[in-house]
C-alpha cells in the first residue's frame, strides 16, 4: 500500500516532539531527522525549510543571527553508510541554501517577520531519497538558534506500508 505523507523532522526522528528547531545546539550537535518505522519505505521527494525571523534578514545571515560558526549538514543513513548530502559544506547563511536547493527566498512581510524558505527536490537528481526500514535521512545542527522566530525541516514524499 502507498500514501502521501509529510512530516516534520525532529530530535525523535519520528514526527513526535519539538519540531522548532530554533534551540541552543551550540554545546552538542543534534539531529533533526526522520527514520523508517519497521516494514516501511520511504521515498522523499522534497524537504522544505523554513525560517522567520525579525527584518530585515540578508543572504549574509541565517535568519537575522550572524552567519553561523558550524552550520546545518544533511546527510542520510542507508543501510549503515552515512551519505553526506549537502557535498560537505554545512549552511552557514540564508544564501547558502540557495546554493544547496537553488529554490530559496527572502520574503519580507513589511512590517512583520522576514522569512527564509527554501525547497530541496530530491527528484531532481534523477529520484527520491529512498529509505528502507531503519534508514535516516537528518539535518544535523550544533550552533544557537534561539534568536529565530521559527526553523523547522519539512519533508513530502510517499510512504510503503503493508506488504
Amino acid at each position: 500500500m502507498k500514501q502521501l505523507f509529510g512530516q516534520y523532522l525532529t530530535a525523535a526522528g519520528d514526527g513526535t516532539g519539538a519540531y522548532n528547531a530554533n534551540l541552543d545546539h551550540s554545546s552538542a550537535a543534534v539531529s533533526y531527522k526522520i527514520t523508517v518505522p519497521t516494514g516501511e519505505t520511504y521515498n522523499l521527494a522534497r524537504m522544505l525549510i523554513y525560517i522567520e525571523d525579525t527584518t530585515p534578514m540578508s543572504i549574509t545571515d541565517y535568519g537575522k543571527l550572524t552567519a553561523l560558526t558550524n552550520g546545518v549538514s544533511f546527510t542520510a543513513t542507508i543501510g549503515g553508510e552515512t551519505l553526506v548530502l549537502d557535498g560537505g559544506v554545512p549552511v552557514k547563511a540564508n544564501g547558502g541554501y540557495k546554493a544547496l536547493c537553488y529554490d530559496q527566498t527572502i520574503d519580507s512581510a513589511g512590517s512583520g517577520n522576514d522569512i527564509c524558505a527554501a525547497r530541496w527536490t530530491f527528484t531532481n537528481y534523477g529520484g527520491p531519497l529512498v529509505l528502507s526500514e531503519g534508514d535516516s535521512f537528518q539535518a544535523i545542527l550544533n550552533d544557537n538558534f534561539t534568536g529565530l522566530v521559527a526553523h523547522t525541516f519539512f519533508v513530502e514524499g510517499i510512504r510503503y506500508f503493508g506488504g
